[in-house]
């Protein structure tokens, strides 16, 4: 024997004593196993392994649910065919098996059990077939899978669905579900999820410990419940108009959220709701909130804390430790509706340079002399207040840890949003309320950017409104009213449920995000008939206008403007023929002596009216001018085009009337009121596949009424 086959029997040898010893002196050989592997399961399966791991279940009814002959093989199973036939697929039927990767199910499947393929770890494709109406809990829990699209006729998500799964980035969620429970997609790499429209809360856990960065909710969320995004990825959250309540930890320990916009409807926000995220630098309070939790934001990054007006709420309780330990914290401002706040509040924000008060101290209660580790030390912080209130305040609270200074004087670099409001002066659109604590801070371009979205996000649109007067009149800039910056975000009419972003820019930096729509505010109107009385019946024949124009334009349908009012408020009517009255025919549509006139005419619904009026008969030597000066009319065809702007709603009724001259010789006058357009659309038959439709006789109708409804409310509009 040569030395190399002595060295192999000896290894042999070894080997064989080993596997001897470790199972308890007893020798076992595997048989070897012959493909394909067939059995039956119960009186109505039939299974079939190949030798390539394919496995294929037949049979007719339920599959059963224990002891799975086929799992006694489960390393080898690679693919699944389960085919038509069988009706359900139960507990555990094909859990644990580490090389599974696809499986085929059909049409004739109505249910999966229980953790039907948790563990399987390497499952990266599944079809699940619109059949299927219930999954059981951790059915699919540590998979591979990547994109799911759930069965059509799904009604509960159940719990833990999706948890583990570490491939998985996006599952579509179909609106037949009504029920999600917890920990859907905790401890998951999911990254977006389609949810179902009518959705009313984000679930206890859902997206707890997963990779999920960025989500779109619906607007129809009420609730964030419990945990829902604890210790997740998520960046940013606009939270949208309608959201309550956020429950416990609903975002805590989220160490990589920089933004979060709270809506005006927030009511709760929970213990630890945000408590340690770190990147967080700005929040602003809506004065909806009636309550702060308990270490709600504790150790979180906010540089700038804002309490905001709003709302009919003036009691704002801020619980134990809710900003406790925020040592970056600078800037505090506090509005009315604060009530009361724990003597711990703020322990350790010992960062804190200015705190504002804008109302009188007997409006709050906080023991100042409880929170001597609150805020800088030698009461270098410095709590500027109303002077009016300056002598009270030093009484009221002579032992607390600030220094009162009146007048609000400036503390620090920053906005404060501190409110909303509907324009009511014939056009649509938001006020944006905005104080800086140093607005000689900023540069002369800063600015006001407004993004405006529809619901669904498509046809997103800009515009700017700067903070300080410019040198070109074409840019708008913000007004000024009692302290405040008022930047105005003008709408076309059909936007009025589009989502409106604000946001302060400045060269590089930015401010915190706001959000907002026209129906938010109306329906914040609406809702306080006696504070607005006046305004009740314009807002609604505004609404009414609004829907009209979607409807239209075809825009953003399945969020009407006027679904918020009640269905006797709803106005879908047109007005009948010969009810508008326009006084009699114009002599003035053309010039006598000339052969210029106004051969037709359109009218623009935008922001505010725009009348097209198409003149024939001029030349270049045409000269068009009004009160304001010279019209440039646009050359198209046979056409000078002449656009009559900034028709608000209260005007609807006048006439627009401009001069023409020969060079510098007068020739006569021409004039058109949008009652001729109204009056020309109402008397024509509907013509559906004409200029004159349906959607636009009740359109032309609801401007009606509304200008007539703004005429009451702004009557010295009228001219």
């Amino acid at each position: 024997m040569n030395k190399k086959n002595s060295l192999t029997t000896i290894i042999s040898l070894i080997a064989t004593v080993v596997a001897v010893m470790l199972l308890g002196g007893i020798t076992v050989f595997a048989d070897e196993v012959t493909y394909p592997i067939e059995g039956s399961f119960g009186s109505n399966i039939t299974w079939t392994l190949d030798a390539d791991g394919n496995l294929t279940v037949s049979g007719s009814g339920a599959m059963g649910s224990t002891n799975y002959p086929w799992l006694d093989y489960s390393s080898s199973i690679k693919t699944v065919t389960i085919e038509e036939g069988i009706t359900s697929i139960e507990m555990s039927a094909f859990s644990s098996c580490g090389n599974l990767t696809k499986v085929t199910v059909p049409d004739s499947v109505k249910s999966i059990g229980y953790a039907a393929f948790a563990g399987d770890s390497n499952l990266s494709e599944i079809n699940l077939p619109d059949s299927i109406t219930s999954i059981g809990m951790y059915a699919f829990t540590s998979t591979a899978l990547k994109n799911v699209t759930l069965p059509s006729n799904l009604q509960i998500l159940t719990s833990n669905l999706f948890a583990g799964c570490n491939s998985l980035e996006y599952v579509y969620i179909p609106d037949s579900v009504t029920e999600i429970q917890q920990g859907v997609f905790s401890g998951s790499s999911i990254k977006s999820v389609r949810f179902p429209s009518g959705l009313t809360y984000i679930p206890k856990s859902m997206f707890a410990t997963s990779a999920i960065e960025t989500i779109e909710l619906p607007s129809t969320i009420t609730e964030i419940r419990e945990n829902a995004f604890y210790n997740c990825h998520l960046k940013s959250i606009t939270l949208p108009e309608g959201v309550v309540k956020l429950e416990d930890r609903a975002f805590g320990f989220d160490s990589y959220l920089e933004t979060v916009v709270l809506p005006s409807t927030l009511e709760y926000i929970g213990n630890e709701a945000f408590c340690r995220t770190y990147k967080l630098e700005k929040i602003t309070i809506p004065g909806s909130v009636k309550e702060i939790g308990k270490s709600a934001f504790e150790l979180s990054g906010i540089k700038s804390l804002a309490f905001i007006e709003g709302g009919s709420n003036d009691s704002t309780q801020i619980g134990s430790k809710a900003f406790a330990s925020c040592n970056r914290l600078k800037i505090i401002n506090f509005s009315s509706t604060i009530s009361s706040v724990e003597d711990d509040a703020f322990n350790g924000c010992s960062t804190v340079d200015g705190i504002v008060f804008d109302f009188a101290p007997d409006k709050i209660t906080w023991d100042f002399s409880g929170i001597s580790s609150s805020f800088k030390a030698n009461k270098q912080a410095i709590c500027n207040v109303p002077t009016e209130y300056l002598d009270n305040y030093m009484s009221a609270f002579a032992n607390a840890n600030v220094t009162f200074k009146g007048d609000r004087e400036d503390v620090g670099i920053g906005e404060v949003l501190s409110g909303y409001s509907l324009s009511l002066e014939g056009d649509i659109g938001v006020n944006f309320y905005l104080r800086f604590n140093n607005v000689d801070s900023l540069s002369n371009d800063a600015k006001m950017l407004f993004t405006i979205s529809s619901i669904d996000g498509q046809n997103t649109k800009t515009c700017e409104v700067y903070v300080k007067p410019q040198s070109d009149p074409a840019r708008a800039v913000a007004s000024q009213k009692n302290g405040y910056y008022v930047f105005k975000c003008l709408v076309n009419a059909k936007e009025m449920t589009s989502i409106i972003t604000a946001q302060i820019v400045d060269g590089e930096e930015k401010g915190s995000a706001y959000t907002y729509t026209v129906q938010d505010y109306a329906k914040y109107m609406l809702s306080r008939p006696a504070q607005y009385e006046k305004e009740q019946e314009l807002i609604k024949a505004m609404l009414n206008y609004g829907c009209a124009c979607q409807n239209y334009f075809d825009y953003n349908l399945s969020n009407p403007a006027n679904k918020i009012l009640s269905p006797a408020d709803q106005d879908y009517d047109f007005l009948p023929a010969g009810s508008i009255n326009a006084g009699p025919e114009p002599t003035d549509l053309a010039i006598q002596g000339t052969n210029i006139k106004i051969a037709k005419a359109s009218l623009v619904l935008n922001t505010t009216s725009v009348i097209k009026l198409f003149i024939t008969g001029a030349d270049e030597n045409t000269v068009f001018k009004d009160a304001n000066g010279v019209l440039t009319p646009i050359k198209s065809g046979e056409y000078y085009i002449i656009r009559i702007e900034g028709i608000t709603a209260q005007n609807i009724k006048m006439k627009f009337s401009f001069r023409v001259y020969d060079g510098n010789k007068l020739l006569g006058t021409l004039g058109y009121s949008p009652l001729y357009y109204f009056k020309i659309v109402l008397d024509s038959d509907i013509d559906p596949n004409g200029p004159i439709t349906y959607h636009l006789k009740v359109l032309v109708s609801m401007m009606y009424k509304y200008g007539d409804a703004a005429l009451k409310y702004h009557p010295m509009s009228a001219n």
